[in-house]
C-alpha cells in the first residue's frame, strides 16, 4: 500500500506543478512575454525544478514569497550558475541569479501566481474531504435523530432548531465513532 501512496503523492505533486506552470504560462501570454512550452514539452530538469518549487511551498506554506526564489538561488549558485544578461544553459548564466528584491516585477508576479496555485490546490485538497465528511455526518445525524419524519425539509428545520452545543456534541460523538471504527479496521 505504501508504494501506491507514494505514487499517488507524486501524481498529486505533478498535477500541482502542471497547474502552477499553466497559470504562469497564461500570465506570460497575457502580458505579451516570451511564451512557455506546455509542461509535457519541458525537459526532465525543468519539470524537476517546478516540482522542487511545489515541494518548497508544500513544506513551507507560511514562508515569505521571496523564500522560494532564495532557495532556488542558493541551489543555482551551488551548481555553478552565475548572473548573465540572458539565459544560457550551457554557460550556466541567468538574469535571475540575484536577490528576490532585485527581480523584475513580472518575475515577482509569476512567483506569487505559482504559490497561489499551489496554495489553492492544497487548501482545497485539505478542506474538501473534511467538508464532505462534515456534511455526511450532519445528514447521518439528522437521519438518526429525525428519521421517523418523512419531510426532509422538516428534518433539517428541526436539526437547525437544536442549540449549537447540542448539534456539535452529536457531530463530535459521530466523529469519535468513525475514528474508533477506523482504528479497529486498521488493526
Amino acid at each position: 500500500m505504501k508504494q501506491g501512496n507514494d505514487m499517488m503523492q507524486h501524481m498529486f505533486r505533478v498535477q500541482i506543478a502542471m497547474l502552477a506552470h499553466g497559470v504562469v504560462a497564461g500570465y506570460r501570454k497575457a502580458m505579451g512575454l516570451e511564451p512557455m512550452p506546455p509542461f509535457s514539452d519541458l525537459g526532465a530538469a525543468e519539470q524537476d525544478e517546478l516540482l522542487e518549487n511545489v515541494d518548497f511551498w508544500l513544506a513551507n506554506p507560511s514562508a515569505p514569497i521571496a523564500a522560494s526564489h532564495e532557495a532556488w538561488l542558493a541551489r543555482g549558485i551551488a551548481e555553478g550558475w552565475r548572473l548573465g544578461e540572458t539565459l544560457d544553459k550551457q554557460a550556466k548564466l541567468s538574469p535571475f541569479i540575484r536577490p528576490f528584491d532585485t527581480l523584475p516585477k513580472d518575475m515577482v508576479v509569476m512567483e506569487h501566481l505559482f504559490r497561489a496555485a499551489v496554495d489553492s490546490v492544497t487548501r482545497a485538497g485539505n478542506e474538501l474531504p473534511e467538508y464532505r465528511r462534515r456534511i455526511e455526518r450532519i445528514n447521518a445525524a439528522i437521519a438518526r435523530n429525525y428519521g421517523h419524519i418523512e419531510d426532509v425539509k422538516e428534518r433539517g428545520r428541526l436539526w437547525n432548531l437544536l442549540p449549537e452545543e447540542q448539534r456539535m456534541a452529536i457531530l463530535d460523538g459521530m466523529r469519535a465513532e468513525e475514528d474508533a471504527m477506523r482504528a479497529r479496521m486498521e488493526r
